[in-house]
């Protein structure tokens, strides 16, 4: 006995993979807006702004493989969750945390520090529990020969919306020197809400899948069986496939 939970694989029907890839797009999109205004050289940018010391500044650039660590407890504390719900969830936990960012109006210095590195921590956590379940809902929305197709599809939208954040964040740096830090404070609200949005997207997309658990399971034991199919190796050392999300 493996102590399993049971893992629903009841396959959606033509019409639900069409709804899914219709919301997965629309999620791509909204996604793909927000990511270059919350990534973390903007929020160094906003850290320094309230005079963060060089620890505080390495700490935010590494907080994202920091959070990873939630990895190891998440298939045990997830098991049996839809896998649609867990990144719903985590995405739009996401975009919430960040709109604490609208705190730093009212104060400053070390405290507004404290306070970027507790979001940008929180919001790196949510993220690192959603990444997981995106590949698995991809995979599902489409047939095996129509993937590559739908990965085309996403990198021209992501190319695009990404495009059009990078001209508007310029456009608000512009404007530090007119009005200050509320300029750069805007960024971040303004990706948190594009975030919020495409989180809307992922919950209307079909999926019956849940969370696998299997006793015994560690990250050693996952980085091997992925390892032993080229699909899943090539996933495992190339951060880049996760195309849809940041």
């Amino acid at each position: 006995m493996t102590g399993a939970v049971p893992y629903l694989t009841t396959h959606l029907s033509a019409q639900e993979r069409s709804e899914g890839v219709r919301n997965y797009l629309r999620h791509a999109w909204w996604n793909g807006f927000g990511i270059n205004l919350l990534n973390v050289n903007i929020i160094s940018l906003l850290a320094i702004s309230y005079g963060a010391t060089n620890l505080q500044l390495g700490y935010l650039s590494s907080v994202f493989h920091l959070s990873g660590i939630v990895l190891v407890f998440l298939p045990r504390l997830l098991r049996g969750a839809n896998i649609r719900d867990v990144f719903f969830y985590a995405w739009a936990l996401r975009g919430l945390v960040a709109f604490l960012y609208a705190g730093l109006f009212f104060v400053s210095g070390q405290i507004a520090v404290v306070l970027i590195m507790v979001v940008y921590s929180a919001f790196a956590v949510f993220r690192s529990v959603g990444i997981p379940m995106q590949p698995l809902l991809q995979k599902r929305i489409v047939r095996p020969s129509e993937e590559g197709r739908l990965v085309s599809r996403l990198h021209v939208r992501l190319s695009a919306t990404q495009l059009l954040s990078q001209i508007v964040g310029f456009a608000l740096l512009s404007l530090e020197s007119v009005i200050g830090a509320g300029a750069l404070i805007l960024i971040p609200l303004l990706g948190a809400s594009s975030n919020t949005v495409g989180s809307f997207y992922i919950s209307r997309i079909p999926s019956r899948d849940r969370v696998e658990y299997r006793r015994g399971q560690n990250l050693v034991v996952l980085f091997g069986e992925a390892m032993r199919h080229a699909e899943g190796s090539r996933q495992t050392l190339s951060p880049g496939d996760y195309g849809a999300v940041c």
